[in-house]
This record gives structure tokens, sequence and C-alpha cells, in this order.
């Protein structure tokens, strides 16, 4: 009886006792570490590539289906240092996903290289974390398959790939500008220097740009041959750029590559060298005190001064005035100024002559600005307007009668004080004088040699009145003049009139004395006839 129940108590022990399992597959990944372009130069910056590569291995396989589970690396996560090689890593911690067995990824890093670094081989270690699976178990058996249990676990480890600086001609940009102003082209200068060990032969510099407002002649590109090129030393590579117009004043950024061969003769080409170069504003230019002595019917002038308000000297500049007005018609269309420097400013002075037609009052006109660039080519600056007063015609002459005063039947000299009522001097001035009854002359010509502006003569005339003309009236003589003016025009004057007054005879007692001539002739031929009838008698 107790034997039965013995072997009862351990029938129903092993039937409830989980059953313990065996590990049906068991393994681990095992990741290694690899460089793709390994060779680095000081001073560069470039893309390191980090490849991972799984060789997993699997300890125990009872159930093969298991094996990749157990062997493949998941979430890969790696990190790269520089530990204590002359690198900086740039880039932070990179995802490569999961790495079957066999399987490999690669990994990008941006790592810049010292300036100052000495070439060698240097070890950078990287840092990498993943998880896997490193067994599988069958626990049990369900109606429809069998249940199996995942052992996973975090692995971090550090593997070392190792990077070579190489001894080899390195670029820098050193300085860029540009005197290309936005709608123009000149030259872009870049200075460039060898800051490697070694030196380039051959050497060829190729400049870039990636914007369309910014080219080389229409090109994107433009190059320049260097030749040999020792370390240490800078060149000064100049090509010709063009801004378009309208293009924005600010910094467009282009590239320069070198292509050289090194000293082992093969040829080899730089990183890209970035540099940026701002054009100047677009020739530009201002009128500024503008003075007009212009006027109806006579030669005046226009005035002013130009300012180049750009950036860049402006070379053999020059005004043009050619108005589309008949009326109004400058001597010269062109005045040249010369040079202009940025902020520098020149007079320029159009003579013009105004038509009697012309209407008084104020004008706007448009000068227009051409010159020649840096490079010597011809260009148009924009037309500029400028105002200014037409002035209403004015008297060349004026004339004032100072002895114009005749009784009837009188002859004499008539005065007439002849002033310029212009701004400039005339010579060779003819006065000719027009009479018309009852007003007489015996001399209607008189000369001046010169008079100026605002100088006045006395003209001198031979004149009288006719006896019959009724005195207290007034009567007109009129005058013109024929003269030259400063420039040797010979011009003739408008007609201008000259009032002559016919005044009353003065009272002389004139009545009077031919009565007493009466009546003393009457006395003296009684006192005649008297003496001559005592003579009879006797």
């Amino acid at each position: 009886m107790r034997r039965n129940q013995l072997l009862t108590i351990l029938l129903v022990c092993l039937l409830t006792v989980p059953t313990v399992a065996l590990a049906d597959t068991s393994g681990s990944p095992d990741l290694s570490a690899t460089v793709q372009n390994g060779t680095l130069a000081a001073g560069g910056e470039t893309q390191l590539t980090v490849v991972l590569q799984n060789s997993g291995e699997v300890t125990e396989s009872s159930n093969p289906q298991f094996n990749a589970e157990v062997t493949t690396a998941k979430g890969v996560k790696a990190t790269l240092q520089s530990d204590d090689a002359p690198v900086t890593v740039k880039s932070g911690t990179q995802s490569a996903g999961s790495i079957p067995n066999g399987g490999l990824a690669q990994v990008p890093f941006t790592v810049t290289v010292d300036q100052d670094a000495e070439p060698g081989t240097y070890t950078l270690p990287v840092k990498v974390r993943y998880t896997y699976t490193s067994e599988v178990d069958q626990v049990g058996q369900s109606q429809s398959a069998p249940t199996y249990d995942y052992d996973t676990e975090t692995e971090t480890e550090t593997l070392n790939v190792r990077v070579t600086i190489e001894d080899r001609a390195r670029f820098q940009v050193v300085n860029a500008s540009t005197d290309a102003p936005v709608g123009d082209r000149g030259p872009v200068s870049v200075a460039i220097e060898n800051v490697g060990s070694e030196p380039a032969r051959n050497a060829n510099v190729a400049i870039e740009s990636s914007n369309g407002d910014f080219t080389f002649s229409g090109t994107p590109s433009a190059s320049s041959y260097v030749g040999r090129w020792e370390p240490g030393e800078v060149r000064n590579v100049t090509v010709e750029g063009t801004f378009a117009e309208g293009a924005a004043v600010r910094n467009y950024a282009l590239g320069a590559t070198v292509s050289y061969e090194n000293t082992n003769g093969a040829a080899t080409q730089s990183d890209r060298l970035n540099f940026g170069v701002t054009p100047t504003a677009e020739q530009s230019f201002e009128v500024e005190n503008v003075q007009s002595s212009l006027r109806v019917g006579s030669e005046g002038a226009l005035e002013g001064e130009l300012v180049n308000t750009g950036e860049t000297t402006a070379r053999n500049v020059v005004v043009s005035f050619d108005p589309e007005n008949g009326n109004v018609n400058p001597l010269e269309t062109e005045y040249a100024v010369g040079n202009l420097a940025p902020g520098e400013r020149a007079n320029f002075s159009f003579d013009t002559e105004v038509t009697d037609s012309a209407d008084a009052g104020p004008r706007l006109f448009s000068l227009d600005v051409r010159y020649r660039n840096a490079a010597g080519e011809r260009r148009e600056g924009e037309s500029l307007d400028v105002s200014a007063a037409v002035e209403p015609a004015r008297k060349k002459f004026l004339l004032q009668g100072v002895n114009a005063s005749f009784e009837p039947g009188e002859n004499g000299e008539l005065l007439v004080e002849l002033t310029n009522n212009d701004d400039e001097t005339v010579r060779d001035v003819s006065a000719k004088l027009f009479v018309d009854a009852p007003i007489t002359s015996s001399n209607s010509e008189a000369f001046v040699s010169e008079l100026g502006p605002g100088e006045t003569t006395t003209l001198k005339f031979g004149a009288g009145v006719a006896g019959d003309a009724l005195a207290g009236k007034t009567y007109p003589v009129s005058m013109d003049f024929r003269y030259e003016t400063p420039d040797g025009d010979a011009r003739i004057s408008e007609t201008y009139q000259v009032p002559v007054q016919v005044t009353e005879p003065e009272d002389d007692g004139g009545f009077l004395d031919a009565y007493g001539l009466i009546v003393g002739g009457g006395l003296l031929l009684m006192v005649v006839g008297g003496v001559v009838l005592y003579f009879r008698r006797e």
C-alpha cells in the first residue's frame, strides 16, 4: 500500500512540474569595421564612409530556421570618434538599421582634418550598439504549432578603423573680390594659397557659379592655367564675370576647383573651395546745382554738375543734351567731363539758343550720359531729367530820348540814350533812324564800337520838325540796330520807337517889335518927307 501511494505521488509530480527546455538555437552577430576613401588631406573636409560587416556565429542549431535570428544585429547605431587623431568628426551618432549575417552597411560621417596635421596613419574608434537574439527555445506545443522563447540582449562594443593623412598639395581661398557692377562685367580676382606640403604641377583653376544672375560671359564656369604651384605660394587667379541687370547686391556663392598633377605625375583634383563675391551697385549718376539763363528769343546756357553716385570709376564720361524741341537749340549737344571717381562731380554747360517762337515757363529736359567701364567698353547710363526755366523775352536795348523836343520849323540834334539790356557785350552797333513827316532827318545813322551789359551811351542824330507841324503833338521815330554777339554772329534787333515832341514857340515880343518897326519907319518917312519939302521951298 505504501509503495503504491509513493508511485502515485511521483507520477503526479512529474505531470505537474514544468519541463526544463534545452536551447534549440543560439549564436551572436560579429561586427567588424573598415573605411572607404580612408586617405585624407590636412585642412580638408570630407565624407568618411565606415563599412560595418557582420560575420555572425551560430553556436548551437537544432532548429536551423532560427540561425538568421540569432546572428542578425538589429537597430545598429554607430558613433565615430577622433580619439587622438588630428581630425574632427562633425557628424553625430548614425543609424545603420539591421545587419544580417554576411551583410554590411555603409555609414557616412563628415570629418575635417586639422590644418597642421602630420602625415601618417591614425586609428579612429567606432562605437557600435545593437540588439540581437542570443537564443531561441521551444517551450511548448499547442495544437496548431510549437511555442518558442526568445532571449534578447544588447551589445555595445568599440571597433577601430584606420585612416591615412598623406602629403599632398592642398588649397585654401585667401581672398576674393570683384569690381563688376550690377548689369555689367568686370574682373573677379581670387587669391588661393597652396597650404599643403607638396607642389602641384600643371595646375588649372576652374571657377564655377550656380546662380544665373552671375555668369562668365554667359557660361557658368571659367578657368585659368596656373602651372607649377609651390607649397606656401599664393596665386592670384582673375577671370571676367558678368552680373545680370537687376541682380541683387549681395554675396554670390562661387566654387573653385584645382586640377593638377601630384609629385608622382598622377592627375589629382582638389576639393571644392567655396567663396563668395559681391557686385558693386549699378553705375549711376545724378545732376545737381542746375542753373539756367535760357530766355525766349536769345542765347543762354543750361549748366549744372554731374555726380558719379556709383561705386566704380566711370571713364571718359560725356553728357549729351539733345532736346526734342525745335525752339530750343543747343549750339553743341555734347559736353565731355572726363573721368569721374565714385562721389566725384564735374561741371557741364550747354550754350543754347531759344527761338522767338518758344514759350516761357518751366521746362523738363533730359540729359543722357555715356561712359566707358573698367574694361574700356562703352556703356550708356540712364537718362537724367533736369528741370529748368525759360524766361520771357526781353528787349536787347533800352532807349530814352534826352533831347527830343523841337518847335515847328526847328532843326537840331536828336539825342537818344542807348542801354545794353542784355547780359553779354555787343560790338559794332550800327543804329539806323527812320522818320516820317513832319519829322525830318539830316543824319540818320550812329555807331558804337562796343557796349557792355548794362552800359549806356548817347546816340546823336540830325533831326528837325517841319514848320507846319502841330505844336503840342508827339510824333514817333523808329530805330533798329545791327550788331555782333561775342561769338561773332551778326544780328538785327527788333524795331524800337522814340517819341519826338513838337513844342509851342517861345513868346519873345516879336509882334511889338514889328509894330515899332512900322511906326518908326513911318516917322522916318515923315521926317524925310518934311526935309525934302523944306529944301524945295527954299
